[in-house]
């Protein structure tokens, strides 16, 4: 048996550029993660998918941990621009 001593590797749609509106924007992305041995993996982001993103930039976090306790992160940043008038 091969031990497991490798987390998942989180795919993310890399940093975003959206326009919103003055305040901000709800925007949703795609993360994923697979597991060598055990194959997909859950992943969770900080903020996460379909949230509201204020004007400017914020950087988020992704965090997946698979079967045996092995945990792995990735960050991209989500840029919101104004609306150009």
């Amino acid at each position: 048996v091969t031990p497991d001593t490798t987390g998942p590797v989180i795919t993310t749609p890399g940093n975003l550029t959206v326009t919103g509106n003055s305040s901000g924007a709800t925007v949703n992305f795609e993360v994923s993660a697979v597991d060598a041995l055990t194959g997909n993996a859950t992943v969770t982001t900080v903020p996460a998918s379909g949230s509201f993103f204020a004007v400017g930039t914020t950087t988020v976090t992704a965090t997946s941990t698979d079967a045996a306790g092995n945990t792995s992160t990735a960050t991209f940043s989500v840029t919101v621009l104004p609306p150009t008038l």
